[in-house]
C-alpha cells in the first residue's frame, strides 16, 4: 500500500499535475468513468471477495493518478525518469550477480528459499526480476538508437554496455518467458523499422550486430539458459504441465462467471477452493495475466480494456512509422519495453507485482502522451 499512498499524496500535493495540457479524447474519458463505476458496482455487489476487490480498486485509482501525472510532465523530465528506471535495473542486476557469484544467495535481509543459483536482484522470483529487466532493456535500446542517430559515440558505447549487461543478467536469471519476451520485442522492433517510410539499412545492420552479441552471450551460457527449456521428458517446452492444468481449471471457473467476473483481485480467494486435485499448490495467481483479468472482470469489461490497449498499440505503430529521427529512438525503446512485458504476461503474472506494474503504467502513459501529441496539427511543437 506504500506505493499507492505515495501516488495519492503526490496527486493531492500537486493537483496541477492531474490536469494535462492535452486532455484525453472524449471516448477515452468516458471509458475511464465507465470502468470506475463498474469496479465500484463489482466491489459492493458482485465480488466474491469484497475486501480484496476494494484494495484492487484503490490500486487502480492510484495508477490512474500516475497516468494523469505523467501526461503533465515535460519530455525532458520523462527521459530523466526513464534513465532512472534503467539505472535501478542496472543496480538490481549488479546486486543479483554479486549475490549469486558470492554464494550468499540473499535478497537484502532475507535468504532465498527458491530459485537458488539464478540472478533475481532484489526480487525473490526470477520471472518478476526478468520483467524489470525487459522494460529496462527497451529503455536502454531506445537511448542506443537515439545516440546512434545523433552520432554521439560515447553515449552510444555507454548505452550499448548497459544493454548488454542487462541482457546478461536476464540470461543468468533463467527466466524462460523473460528471454522469449525480450527477443520477441526485439524482432518486433526490426519489423517496425522496416515499416518506416524511410528505410534505415544502417540502423538495421547495427541492431543485427547487437542481437548477434546477445546470441553470442547466450551461447556461452548454454547450460544455464537452454536447460530451462527442457522438461523431465526431454521435450522442448515453454510452460510446464502443471501450468497448463492451472489454465484449464481457470477456464472452467470463467464459464461460471463469464459476465460480471469474480471480482477484481479475488482470484487468490476463489480459485484455491475450486482447483482440481492434480495441482500441487494453492495458486494465488493464474500465471497468465490476461486470463486472470478475464476471470476477475468478466469477458465484456476485460475485452474493452484489451481493445483499448490494442488500439493504443496500433496508434503508436502508425505514429512511429512517420516520426522524425529525433523522436523515433526513444519512443521505439519505450514501445519495446511495454511490448516485452505484454508478451511476458502470456505465461506469468508480472502485472500483479506492484513495482513492475508502476513502471509499465508509467511507460504506457508516455506512449499515450506521444500519440496525443503527434495527433495534433502542430506536431513540430511536440
Amino acid at each position: 500500500m506504500a506505493y499507492w499512498s505515495l501516488l495519492f499524496f503526490l496527486g493531492f500535493s500537486f493537483p496541477r499535475l492531474l490536469t494535462p495540457e492535452r486532455p484525453h479524447a472524449k471516448v477515452l474519458t468516458w471509458g475511464y468513468v465507465i470502468l470506475f463505476l463498474f469496479l465500484c458496482f463489482q466491489w459492493f455487489y458482485t465480488s466474491q471477495d469484497p475486501h480484496s476487490t476494494g484494495l484492487a480498486v484503490i490500486q487502480w485509482t492510484a495508477l490512474f493518478v500516475l497516468l494523469m501525472m505523467t501526461q503533465s510532465l515535460r519530455w525532458a523530465t520523462l527521459k530523466r525518469l526513464c534513465f532512472f528506471v534503467m539505472l535501478v535495473a542496472l543496480l538490481n542486476a549488479g546486486y543479483g550477480l554479486f549475490s549469486v557469484l558470492s554464494g550468499a544467495e540473499d535478497v537484502l535481509w532475507r535468504s532465498k528459499e527458491s530459485h537458488l543459483g539464478y540472478v533475481t536482484g532484489t526480487y525473490m522470483n526470477r520471472n518478476h526480476f526478468a520483467g524489470l529487466l525487459e522494460m529496462a532493456l527497451g529503455i536502454s535500446l531506445g537511448f542506443c538508437i537515439e545516440s546512434f542517430k545523433r552520432k554521439q559515440v560515447l553515449n552510444l558505447l555507454f548505452f550499448v554496455g548497459c544493454f548488454l549487461f542487462l541482457f546478461y543478467a536476464l540470461l543468468r536469471s533463467g527466466s524462460r518467458m523473460g528471454l522469449v519476451s525480450a527477443l520477441a520485442a526485439f524482432l518486433f522492433l526490426f519489423f517496425l523499422i522496416l515499416l518506416r517510410k524511410k528505410k534505415q539499412v544502417y540502423l538495421l545492420l547495427w541492431l543485427s550486430v547487437l542481437l548477434g552479441l546477445c546470441v553470442f552471450m547466450g551461447f556461452f551460457l548454454f547450460k544455464t539458459v537452454w536447460w530451462r527449456f527442457w522438461n523431465e521428458l526431454g521435450l522442448f517446452t515453454f510452460v510446464s504441465v502443471e501450468r497448463l492444468q492451472l489454465w484449464k481449471d481457470a477456464l472452467l471457473l470463467l464459464q461460471s462467471h463469464p459476465w460480471a467476473g469474480i471480482g477484481l483481485g479475488s482470484f487468490a480467494y476463489v480459485f484455491p477452493q475450486m482447483q482440481s486435485e492434480s495441482l500441487l499448490w494453492a495458486y494465488s495467481h493464474a500465471h497468465q495475466d490476461y486470463l486472470e483479468l478475464l476471470l476477475e472482470l468478466g469477458i465484456p469489461v476485460a475485452l474493452m480494456i484489451f481493445g483499448a490497449f490494442f488500439y493504443l498499440g496500433i496508434a503508436v505503430i502508425k505514429e512511429l512509422r512517420s516520426a522524425q529521427e529525433t523522436y523515433f529512438g526513444f519512443f521505439a525503446g519505450v514501445f519495446f519495453a511495454v511490448l516485452a512485458l505484454c508478451f511476458h504476461g502470456l505465461a506469468d503474472f508480472n502485472f500483479a507485482i506492484p513495482a513492475n506494474l508502476l513502471i509499465w503504467i508509467f511507460l504506457v502513459s508516455i506512449l499515450i502522451k506521444f500519440v496525443a501529441c503527434r495527433s495534433e496539427e502542430n506536431k513540430a511543437s511536440c
